[in-house]
This record gives structure tokens, C-alpha cells and sequence, in this order.
């Protein structure tokens, strides 16, 4: 387990893989068969890959330099980018080959790519040398853009990602300050700030004597407006001049775990260089000083985790040397030292003695490729032959693979690139060989062998027993004090059975993008115990008992943590408590002053060694009110406990009338309700309110002899208005998710328009919280009012801003009955067709999922049919067959069918007029073509009319 349990919340997405037998080819299936008695007499140890790229669509005709994976158009299946080199020198059959953007269709077993270059516009120009690559979301909007680094005198290209399947290109966003970037071939994006925006560097690859003189690198930080400024100078990067054809990318990661990204350079005719990112915009060279080398003939470099011990140990590849492995030795004081650890680990018989040519080339990678919790070294050079897997043996060393049973050493040559990515979410990462054809192009017969393609791993398919999870992390930003988008520079620390392992988010490491679904192996586990996130902006956040088969989605900014096990199995949805703590906190006592940055799991402070003899400690917090308070500490409900209090039907303790008592004028009054309720909507200025103030208890303290840390409890923190006691508890046992399901119905006119949002079958509840987006030039907000029947409950609504609004329900009695909960009213300022993004729901604490509402323009959308009662499914969990049963009063169309947790449609079960009656709908649990679906989460979507109902069911083994 992690061993700082203090928890926060995360959004999640959960499937559950399928084993799915490959019909591409007969071919396939025999070179299956023999794979798996290789695979079996290898011990189940490491997976067989196979050349797909025929029954893949991914072969890729060109002189391929860069590659990656990502999800370009945020459908949860990762695409692949290929970077076309303008060479007509070796290539002249190619030289005027586009680059390849192939589409993931997420089809299940093999899958299959689609090429959607020329629809994406991202072919480019034929006469443009391009060949690094980099990834990320640069503006943080919510998908994935692409740096693309420039050979010869041309300039870093950048393509923005349009949200619509295509991509703007805008080489001027790049080109700052006189045209910083030329050269710049070998390229990666990185928050080296950590202001929330990703910043691009580039390696500069000058082709000419007379332009040796450029700065080797070219640092471009990301104003947030859409255009970039030289900071190469001012970052102590500009120092650095090139020495010629000497690009082989960078290795990037936070070496010293302080939250900021470090990189490495590895360099043939010159020293290899290491920078200490210093944390104020600055780095500093520190090779020699921290055992790294700085000798030339490194052309290849990328950091892991290789023992499990949480820091980043570095590979090289060496120029006719042997490669070499280096250890972290990292001490938390700030100390920095790497040990040479090659011929223990057995990695310095490997790529060395070889002809000057064979080690050229940018692919080195690392990746757990048989899923036993250890990190996997992947190294492709110019000639296949030479390629290396080198299989971490858990023990420190290490042992080549790649021709036995891995099947990847062939006798093609011009290697360049290989990412890996998880691409048909079968459990076992998959590579992207990227390469260059050595032969003339003849259409008829064109040189399959030579073609970049993927290489699927049949680990799974062949038997392997070892089990796995994927996560992918969403940063906060553009909000200010949140990560990037993308969450580049996030640490991943994995704590399974008592081991750990570390992995962290990259935007390119020059040449090569991996996908952004971090990969963890679990060996023979049946759940990771606990999963910590360190991402750049300070924030840690916890997920607990993680079921293996997960593909688990993290967003920052949540803040409590979700436990996972056999309730989450069987359905349901669980969550903890938060407890986090203040950042800053102002320690005042005789004579000086000191900073506590941290509190423990339950809210007490951690004081470092202070002055002899006798001090008296004030604490009074530093920051504006609620800056520090968790989203989802102080609700609703809180205003609810308040009201159950005064009309007694419900007792509160001691420190509970204190944090209720907001108004602080010594009772508990309807006012102080009124208060909390107004802050969590966003009103956060009534004269006397306190709401999201710090209380310290005591609020000073007298000691003798400060001779040593005090962990004790010496100051306990509360925060005004968080009457349930979220903030500062250690976390108990879950609570099991809100069990109904809300509905929302929507009656438009052509000036007007009516939201009405409901809830079904549901446990009653106190309180009810929504936050919700819509276009502000389409919608204007005009107030909105609670339903008649529940006139005991109050409503509360606050408009932030022109298109985002906060509401709040509250009593002091249960909300009990089935229906409509509240009707918001808009007026209509525009015809076009709108939809209204719901950010959060919650009931009583507990967070609940709400799909957007889509607004058709001047469609008049009928009363809330009353004519429609869902009973559920049953059984639930199912299998194989479950019975889905509804009551019909009047007569309607009605359509019923499966989707994935992505919402992807599986099964139609119903798509008729239906007359009054009682309905029973048996679901096989099969798909559309009658396959099996693996178990896991889907949801049944009802549509009666114009409204649409949705339900969770679960399949299970």
C-alpha cells in the first residue's frame, strides 16, 4: 500500500478487455499456434509480436523518422501519426510521400486503421524535411496537438487540433522571436514552468559550417495566448552550441522527484549533457557532477524505473559501444547520483562491437511488454538484425529477447522509431515499427517487409496469465493552479502486493510519442492496492483497490478518492472521504517565523525543529478563504445537517456547531444554512459569512524545548461550513454511490426554452448539487424555480459567469418522491442547435454521472411523457442473460439499446411503436454479430418519445 493514505477523488472509465480470437488470415492463426507452444516452453515469461500492418492498414510507404500513438479525436482508441522525411538523397521513390494520420476504428481483436490524412489536412508540403515528432494539448482545450521538429532551414511546424477530426496547420504560433526554430528536427513538449501551459523544446540539427554557431536548443514558452517567446537565453539553455549531425533526442523525466521535468541529451560528436530543471525557469548542467556521462558516442537515451525503487534509473546506446544502464542513487535530501550498474545488470554485452552503422537510430523505448510489474528495454537499430528486447529478469538484469521468442530481429534495415501503445486494449502493449524502405516503390509489388507497421503483441491471445491496468490522466487547466491538459510531467506511482512500480507522462522524447494510457503490469495480482498521482501542479490524488482489467480515467481536478473492489465489481460506484490539507499555513512566534507545507492524513501539522526554550505558536492560515478548500468539501448537504439540527432531527457534536456556526455569532441559526448554501453555488461575499475560513483548534499553543519534529497533534485544522466533517478526516469506510437515475427534459419554443431535471428510483436525499455549461450566445439564463411538490426543500442558483451555472438543493426533510426536481428557464438568442454540458451532479455528497443534454435549434420538444416507469434489469450483476423490464401507459415509439461505457452502441434490443403494456426484454449479453461481450459496466439507453432514460447493468464472469 502507499504509505500517505490521504485521499482525493478521481473520475474514472472501466472495461474489461475481450480475448478475441485473430481470423485475419489462415497464415496468422498458424503462426499462432506455433507461437503459442514457443510461448509456453518460454515459461509464459514474454510475449511473440507479429507484422500486422496488411491486416491493420497500417503500412506506411515513406523515409520515416518520427511516429507516434494518441487519440486525436477523443474517442478512447489510440490513432497512429507517421512524420514524413523529405529525402531524396537515399529515397528518391518517396521523397514526395505525405505524412500518415492512420484512424483507430475500434474494432476488437486485430482492429483495423483507416487513412484519414488528406481529411485531417495534415499531409503537409512534399518538399518540407520533417522528422521529429512531439504530442499534447498545447492550448488546452480538451484534445491532443502535434509539434513537428524541421530539418534543414525549415521551421518548427505546429498543427492545432480542431476538436472536429482535422487539424489547422500554424507554423507562426512556433515562430517567435526571429525564427528560433530552424534546425530544430529533434523536438518534445513539456511544462518545464509548470505554469499549466506545455512548452516546446527543440534540438537543433544545422546542415552547414557556417550555422554551427546557433544555440544547440531552442526553448519556446507557451504565453497562453496562442503565441510562443524565446526563452532559450534565459532558461541557461543558450550556452550550447551544435556539433554537426548530432540529433538522437532527449530522455526526459522528473529524476529528482520534485515535480519538474529533467532531461538528458545524448550526443555522438560532442559531450551528452544532463539538465537539472531548478524549478524557477531555469536549468542547470550537471552531468559530471551526478555520474551521468558527458563523453560523445551516445546516440540513444530514455529513463525507467528498471528496479522498482521510485526514482529513474537512465539506458544508453552507444555508437559501436556497449550500451550502458545507470542507477539512481537519488537521496531525498536533494543529493542527485547516478551509478554505473551495466555489468551487473548484464545490459554491456548488448549493441556494441557492432559495424559503424548498425546502432544509428532514434528508437529506444521502454515498456512492460509481458505485464510482470517490471520495465521492459526496447531497442531498434539501423538493421533488424540488431534489434534488441532486452526482458527485465526482476532481479536487475536483464536478458535479450527480441529474435527468441519476441520475433522482432529480421534483416531489413533503416529502423527508426518504434512507439507503443495499448491500441486494441487487449491487455498487452503493441509496437509501431516505424522505417524506411531501402528499395524503389513498384505499386504492383510494393516492399511489404520494408514498410513502417505495427507489431501486435499475442501475449494475451497466447495464454499469458498476467494481468494489467491502463490510466490516463486529464489535467485542470485551463484553470490557473491546475496541470496541463494532457498531464505531461505527472508522476504515476503503482503499489501492488507490496511493490512498486513508477511511470511518467511524456509529450515526445524527439522522435517518438507513446500513448498517453500509462501502462501498468500487475503480474499475477487481482488488483493494484493503491494508485498515487504527484502531478506538476503540486496535487496528489489516490485511487484504492483497482481491479485489474481497468482502464481507469483521472481527472485533477477531483478530490476524493474512489475505492474499487468487490462492490465496484458487482455495480457499484464507492467513494471515500477527502482529507487534505491547507498548502501554506503562517507559524508566527517569538522573534521568527517559519512555513508548514503539509498536514498529515488527518489534519494535523507536522512541525519542524524550532528555537530552545519556551515559544508560543499562533497559526493563522495565509490565503484568501476557500482557496484551499476541496471541490465537494462544503455542499449542500452541509446546509441540509444545519436545518435537521434546528428542527431536531438530527444532533450535531461539538466541533460540528463550531464549523456550522458560520456567521461565528455563537449559534446555530436558519441564516447560517442560508450562508453555506449561498457558497456553494459561487456567492462567496455576504457580509458576516465565514464560509471557507480556516478554524485552528487550538489556535495557539505554548511548548518548552523544540528539540526535534513534533508529529503529534498539536493543531487540528477545520474549515467554517464543513458541518459533515469532509476536510481533515482520515478515510473511512465508502459510501455506496447514489443509486437513482436522473432524467432531463427539455420543452423549447422559438423564444423560449424550458430545462427540467428529474430524478427516478432513488434513495431519499437531503441535498442536490449541479454545475452545468452552455453557450452563452445561444442561451440567455432568466432564473429558474423548484417543483411545486417539493416546496420544503430550498433552491439556490448563481450564474458565475454568461454560460456557466451552479445550483443548489437543500431541507431539513428527506426528499422522497420519484420526479421533477427543479426547471430552469432560458431565453432563446439564436436558432442554431446547442447542448448543455453538466460538469457535476451530486446527492447528499456523492457524486453522480449526467450526460450532456443535445438541443435540437426550433425543435419543440413535448411535456415529460408520463406514461413511462423503468423497473431495472434483473439479475444485476448478470450472466449470461439478464430480463429488462418497463411499463408503458400510452402508446409511443420506443428504442432500446446497449452501450459501452464509452457509450458506443453494441445491440439494438428494441425500435418500434409500442401500445400500453408491460414490457420484458431479455439482453444475451451478446453484440450485434452475436459475439460474447467480455464482462464488465455497459448501460442500457431507453428512448421513449423524446426523452432518454439510462442504465447501468453488470456482466460479470
Amino acid at each position: 500500500m502507499d504509505p500517505d493514505d490521504s485521499s482525493r477523488s478521481l473520475l474514472y472509465h472501466h472495461a474489461y478487455p475481450g480475448r478475441c480470437v485473430m481470423k485475419k488470415s489462415s497464415m496468422f492463426l498458424c503462426g499462432l499456434l506455433l507461437s503459442f507452444f514457443a510461448f509456453q516452453a518460454f515459461g509464459q515469461q514474454f510475449p511473440v509480436f507479429y507484422n500486422q500492418g496488411i491486416y491493420t492498414g497500417t503500412l506506411v510507404y515513406c523515409n520515416v523518422h518520427g511516429s507516434g500513438f494518441f487519440d486525436y479525436n477523443n474517442d478512447g482508441w489510440d490513432d497512429i501519426f507517421v512524420v514524413k522525411n523529405h529525402s531524396e538523397e537515399r529515397d528518391p521513390y518517396y521523397a514526395n510521400s505525405p505524412n500518415t494520420l492512420l484512424k483507430n476504428e475500434g474494432r476488437p481483436g486485430l482492429g483495423y486503421f483507416t487513412n484519414v490524412t488528406e481529411q485531417a489536412g495534415v499531409v503537409g508540403s512534399a518538399d518540407q524535411s520533417k522528422q521529429g515528432l512531439a504530442a499534447g494539448d498545447i492550448d488546452n482545450d480538451g484534445d491532443i496537438d502535434m509539434v513537428i521538429g524541421m530539418g534543414k532551414s525549415w521551421k518548427g511546424l505546429l498543427y492545432l487540433n480542431n476538436n472536429n477530426g482535422t487539424f489547422s496547420e500554424n507554423e507562426a504560433l512556433i515562430m517567435v522571436g526571429g525564427g528560433i526554430t530552424e534546425f530544430g528536427r529533434c523536438v518534445s513538449m513539456l511544462d518545464y514552468d509548470n505554469d499549466g501551459w506545455l512548452d516546446v523544446l527543440f534540438e537543433r540539427a544545422p546542415q552547414s559550417t557556417s550555422i554551427d554557431t546557433l544555440h544547440l536548443f531552442a526553448l519556446c514558452r507557451n504565453r497562453w495566448n496562442g503565441y510562443f517567446e524565446d526563452r532559450t537565453s534565459h532558461s541557461q539553455l543558450g550556452s550550447y552550441t551544435k556539433a554537426n549531425g548530432d540529433v538522437y533526442g532527449f530522455a526526459i523525466a522528473d529524476v529528482d522527484n520534485d515535480l519538474d521535468l529533467d532531461f538528458f541529451v545524448p550526443r555522438m560528436n560532442a559531450s551528452s549533457l544532463f539538465f537539472r530543471n531548478n524549478g524557477n525557469g531555469t536549468f542547470s548542467e550537471m552531468a559530471v557532477g551526478c555520474g551521468l556521462p558527458n563523453s560523445d558516442y551516445y546516440i540513444g537515451a530514455v529513463f525507467l524505473d528498471y528496479d522498482n525503487d521510485g526514482d529513474f534509473d537512465l539506458f544508453c546506446k552507444r555508437h559501436t559501444f556497449n550500451a550502458q544502464l545507470f542507477r539512481n542513487e537519488f537521496i531525498p535530501t536533494g543529493n542527485l547520483f547516478f551509478t554505473n550498474v551495466s555489468q551487473q545488470a548484464g545490459v554491456d554485452i548488448f549493441l556494441g562491437n557492432k559495424t559503424p552503422d548498425t546502432v544509428f537510430g532514434g528508437g529506444l523505448n521502454t515498456g512492460d511488454f509481458n505485464n510482470d510489474g517490471y520495465m521492459d528495454i526496447l531497442s531498434i537499430n539501423e538493421w533488424g538484425k540488431d534489434i534488441f528486447l532486452l526482458r527485465n529478469n526482476g532481479n536487475g538484469t536483464f536478458t535479450d529477447v527480441a529474435g527468441y521468442p519476441a520475433n522482432l530481429k529480421d534483416n531489413n534495415r533503416w529502423y527508426w522509431t518504434a512507439p507503443i501503445s495499448d491500441y486494441n486494449h487487449d491487455g498487452d502493449l503493441d509496437i509501431y515499427m516505424g522505417r524506411s524502405p531501402q528499395h524503389a516503390y513498384d505499386p504492383n509489388n510494393p516492399p511489404v517487409s520494408e514498410a513502417a507497421a505495427l507489431y501486435v503483441n499475442a501475449y494475451v491471445e497466447n495464454g499469458g496469465t498476467n494481468k494489467w491496468i491502463s490510466v490516463k490522466l486529464e489535467g485542470g487547466a485551463p484553470t490557473p493552479g491546475y496541470s496541463n491538459r494532457s498531464g505531461i510531467g505527472a508522476r504515476l506511482l503503482g503499489y501492488t502486493q507490496g511493490r512498486l512500480q513508477m511511470l511518467q507522462v511524456l509529450g515526445g522524447n524527439g522522435y517518438l510519442v507513446n500513448s498517453f494510457w500509462n501502462h501498468f503490469g500487475l503480474g499475477q495480482a487481482s488488483e493494484m492496492d493503491s494508485l498515487v498521482i504527484y502531478w506538476p501542479s503540486g496535487i496528489v490524488q489516490r485511487a484504492y483497490n483497482i481491479p485489474a482489467g481497468t482502464r481507469l480515467s483521472i481527472s485533477e481536478k477531483d478530490s476524493s478518492s474512489l475505492y474499487f473492489g468487490p462492490l465496484f465489481l458487482a455495480g457499484y460506484t464507492l467513494y471515500a472521504n477527502t482529507s487534505s490539507p491547507v498548502r501554506q499555513v503562517l507559524i508566527t512566534m517569538t522573534g521568527d517565523s517559519s512555513k508548514v507545507k503539509y498536514t498529515d492524513v488527518k489534519g494535523y501539522y507536522k512541525f519542524t525543529p524550532l528555537p530552545h526554550g519556551p515559544i508560543r505558536l499562533t497559526l493563522t492560515a495565509t490565503k484568501p478563504r476557500g482557496e484551499d478548500v476541496d471541490v465537494g468539501v462544503i455542499s449542500s448537504y452541509d446546509a441540509a445537517l444545519v436545518l435537521q439540527y434546528l428542527v431536531g432531527l438530527d444532533t450535531l457534536g461539538t466541533l460540528q456547531k463550531t464549523r456550522g456556526d458560520v456567521d461565528q455569532d455563537g449559534i446555530i441559526t436558519a441564516r447560517d444554512a442560508f450562508y453555506i448554501a449561498r457558497y456553494v453555488v459561487g456567492i462567496t461575499s455576504d457580509p458576516g459569512s465565514h464560509v471557507g475560513e480556516w478554524k485552528f483548534i487550538p489556535p495557539s499553543h505554548s511548548y518548552t524545548s523544540l528539540t526535534k519534529p513534533l508529529n503529534s497533534e498539536n493543531f487540528q485544522a477545520s474549515v467554517y461550513g464543513d458541518v459533515s466533517g469532509n476536510w481533515g478526516n482520515p478515510s473511512g469506510m465508502p459510501k455506496v454511490a447514489f443509486s437513482g437515475t436522473p432524467f432531463v427534459y427539455v420543452n423549447s419554443s422559438k423564444d423560449s426554452m424550458e430545462v427540467t431535471v428529474g430524478v427516478e428510483a432513488f434513495s431519499p436525499f437531503l441535498s442536490a448539487e449541479f454545475e452545468l455549461e452552455y453557450d452563452s450566445d445561444v442561451l440567455a439564463f432568466l432564473g429558474g424555480q423548484i417543483a411545486e411538490a417539493n416546496t420544503g426543500f430550498y433552491f439556490v442558483t448563481n450564474e458565475i459567469k454568461p454560460g456557466l451555472l451552479r445550483i443548489a438543493l437543500y431541507g431539513a426533510h428527506p426528499w422522497k418522491k420519484s420526479g421533477s426536481l427543479f426547471t430552469l428557464h432560458f431565453h432563446n438568442l439564436s436558432t442554431r442547435s446547442t447542448k448543455i454540458q453538466w460538469n457535476y451532479a451530486g446527492f447528499d455528497e456523492i457524486p453522480c454521472r449526467m450526460n450532456e443534454t443535445q438541443i435540437p435549434g426550433l425543435l419543440t420538444i413535448q411535456e415529460p411523457p408520463p406514461h413511462f416507469q423503468l423497473f431495472g434489469n434483473y439479475p444485476n450483476p448478470f450472466n449470461p442473460t439478464t430480463t429488462i423490464s418497463y411499463r408503458l401507459s400510452g402508446s409511443d415509439w420506443v428504442r432500446m439499446t446497449i452501450l459501452s461505457p464509452q457509450g458506443r452502441e453494441i445491440r439494438t434490443l428494441i425500435d418500434a411503436r409500442q401500445e400500453p403494456g408491460v414490457y420484458t426484454v431479455v439482453w444475451d449479453g451478446r453484440d450485434h454479430q452475436g459475439m460474447e461481450m467480455a464482462s464488465g459496466i455497459y448501460l442500457c439507453r431507453i428512448k421513449v418519445g423524446n426523452s432518454s432514460y439510462v442504465h447501468k447493468m453488470v456482466k460479470v464472469k
